[in-house]
């Protein structure tokens, strides 16, 4: 992947496209696509065939094994997985992706499914611990299209509300799986991922917003009984489990 060092003082601050902190001195790196990246994710970007191919083959084989470890499910379909860029990504959307100074929000993974299969884009570049976290949450929607059924969930939800329980809950899988594995910068990756995804006002924030306060979080396996993977979203009694918009931010 092409990259441009830019070590000129900015007359304006940047913003890092991945873990958004602002760049205004010491140089940053542009994506051919117009990402800005700084120096620490550039340090561990997945950018080279070669690191491709590592996680294509072998990492990803690594998340897989652990998320049916610690949430006791199976995913057991072939997955096809692929890099690309933040404009082909953007057109998967059927978005057009315009690069700015400030944190450019977007769509950093996509799972599809189809008449081939079910497929993973992650976005080229991605530091790798951001693109584990991606994987999972793409991993997530990829056992949903396995064992929900769509329509039910929007007859139960409505046509609307019926996303937030799709990315709430793998938003809240994607927060869980890192914190399971008990390394300091996947725990860190973890809270921070967990504010901003509640700061947001859409399907991903509302929808985490729910799932945490119905599940949660929790630190090791073993504290791992109840799940959304093992538990019906809404109560088979009494009143259904609300998807509302909350009336004022969670403070933590």
């Amino acid at each position: 992947m092409e990259k441009i060092i830019n070590n000129s003082i900015c007359m304006k601050t940047h913003y890092c496209d991945f873990c958004r902190r602002p760049m205004l001195l010491g140089g940053y790196y542009t994506l051919r696509d117009g990402l800005e990246q700084c120096k620490e994710c550039y340090s561990t970007a997945i950018d080279t065939q070669e690191e491709e191919c590592q996680f294509a083959k072998v990492t990803s084989s690594l998340i897989i094994g652990l998320m049916q470890t610690y949430f006791r499910i199976e995913i057991d379909v072939k997955i096809d997985f692929d890099f690309v860029t933040a404009d082909e990504m953007a057109k998967l959307d059927g978005k057009i992706f315009i690069p700015t100074p400030n944190f450019d929000g977007r769509t950093l993974g996509r799972a599809v499914k189809n008449h081939y299969g079910y497929s993973i884009y992650i976005e080229e570049g991605t530091p790798e611990r951001f693109a584990i976290m991606n994987f999972v949450h793409e991993l997530a929607h990829i056992w949903q299209y396995l064992n929900w059924n769509e329509d039910e969930i929007k007859a139960e939800y409505g046509e609307e509300d019926h996303k937030l329980v799709y990315e709430g809950m793998a938003t809240w899988v994607q927060i869980q799986f890192l914190l399971l594995t008990k390394y300091d910068q996947y725990i860190d990756l973890a809270r921070q991922n967990e504010k901003s995804e509640l700061m947001r006002e859409d399907a991903y924030g509302w929808g985490l917003y729910n799932f945490k306060a119905k599940y949660p979080f929790v630190d090791a396996p073993e504290e791992l009984s109840k799940t959304p993977f093992n538990t019906k979203i809404w109560p088979e009694v009494d009143s259904k489990w609300p998807i509302e918009k909350p009336l004022m931010k969670p403070k933590n």
